[in-house]
C-alpha cells in the first residue's frame, strides 16, 4: 500500500508542478509579446530585468528586509504587460463591434496600452528606487 501512495503522490507533485511551470512559461511569452506590442527594444527588456535584479539583490540588505512584499508589483507588472498581449490578440482577430462598440474597443485598447507602459516605465524604477532608498537610509542612520 506504501508503493501505491509514493506513486500516487509523485504523479500528483509531477502534475502541480507542470502546470506550475508551463503557466510560468506562458507568462513570459506573452510578457515578451506584451512588450513588443508596446514598442519595447532589447535595451527596454534589459532594462526590466536589471531594475529586476538590482531590486532581488537591494532586497536582501538590511533595512529593505522588512520590505520584501514590494518586490510583488513586478508580478503585477509582468501580468499587465502579459495582458496587452491578451488584448492585442482579441483585438488582431477581430472581436469587436461596430460603431460606438469600436469607438469603446479603441478607448481600452489605448488605455491598456497606457498602463502596461507605466508598469514597464515606471514601476521597475520606483522599486528599485524605493529598495536603494531603504538601504541608503539604513547606512546613514
Amino acid at each position: 500500500m506504501k508503493v501505491i501512495g509514493k506513486i500516487f503522490a509523485g504523479i500528483s507533485i509531477g502534475l502541480i508542478v507542470s502546470v506550475l511551470l508551463g503557466t510560468v512559461l506562458m507568462q513570459g511569452v506573452l510578457f515578451k509579446l506584451g512588450a513588443e506590442l508596446l514598442g519595447v527594444g532589447p535595451l527596454g527588456l534589459t532594462y526590466f530585468v536589471g531594475c529586476l535584479i538590482a531590486s532581488l539583490i537591494l532586497m536582501f540588505f538590511p533595512g529593505a528586509r522588512e520590505h520584501k512584499k514590494a518586490i510583488g508589483v513586478f508580478a503585477v507588472a509582468t501580468v499587465l504587460i502579459g495582458f496587452t498581449a491578451w488584448a492585442g490578440f482579441f483585438q488582431d482577430q477581430g472581436m469587436g463591434a461596430s460603431g460606438d462598440l469600436l469607438n469603446a474597443q479603441a478607448y481600452i485598447s489605448q488605455l491598456v496600452s497606457g498602463v502596461a507602459k507605466f508598469a514597464f516605465w515606471v514601476v521597475p524604477a520606483g522599486v528599485t528606487g524605493f529598495f536603494a532608498y531603504l538601504y541608503w537610509e539604513t547606512k546613514q542612520g
